[in-house]
């Protein structure tokens, strides 16, 4: 009985330990407000500055939702699906890890992601995290037990509209100075990745949009 107490103890504080680290954290009406003034007026910048015309995102809270049950790590793993979903704080090992297998590696800045002017719906997620030593038997023996570090998640999309945008403007959207990806962690309370010592170099997002690495992931919404 002396010996069981202690056990119990130690289980009591794991489990508070790993229900800590799976609580969701939906956005409040006010992050959700801000980010979309502040991207929503980024993107009417960039529209004036390159001249083509973009759409005025909405929130969406289903979306939202979904991203926050996903398995993080998995879908990292796996890359699946049909939405983008942009990563708003990485560092360069989740970064080359994603870069193995993604099929949109040509995109020179996926940040610019957030910057479709046809899409018109977005929801991110501050629950969205992914901790975790990559094993020997993934991705080569480059980046076996190299560890990923990813933190906060927007899934970008388009619900009202449909017009698709050209090579040329694409091309201008990739050429243009976004802001980096970590300015919209800030607005919506996502954590710093940490000591870039113990997780690879931090990388929050570039603040130009010139010979970056992927970190866009496709995500299967039913």
């Amino acid at each position: 009985m002396k010996l069981l107490i202690p056990a119990l103890l130690v289980l009591y504080h794991a489990c508070l330990v790993v229900c800590d680290n799976h609580k969701i954290q939906t956005l409040s009406q006010d992050e959700r407000n801000k980010l979309l003034e502040a991207l929503n007026k980024d993107r009417q910048e960039i529209a004036k500055k390159i001249g083509i015309e973009f759409e005025t995102l909405e929130y969406d809270m289903k979306c939202e939702q979904k991203v926050n049950t996903l398995d993080a790590c998995e879908h990292i793993r796996k890359g699946e699906s049909e939405f983008l979903l942009i990563l708003l704080r990485r560092n360069d090992v989740t970064s080359e890890y994603i870069h193995e297998w993604n099929i949109h590696h040509g995109y020179d800045d996926p940040h610019s992601l957030l910057f479709f002017p046809n899409d018109d719906t977005i929801c991110c997620s501050k629950s969205f995290k992914c901790s975790k030593k990559i094993p020997k038997t993934e991705r080569g023996a480059q980046l076996a037990g190299k560890q990923i570090e990813a933190r906060g998640a927007c899934a970008a999309m388009r619900k009202r509209n449909y017009r698709l945008f050209n090579i040329d403007e694409h091309n201008k959207i990739n050429n243009a100075t976004i802001p980096p990806t970590s300015k919209y962690a800030d607005i919506i309370g996502v954590p710093a990745i940490g000591d870039p010592a113990t997780s690879g170099d931090s990388v929050e997002g570039p603040a130009s949009s010139s010979g970056n690495k992927s970190n866009l992931i496709f995500l299967f919404f039913a």
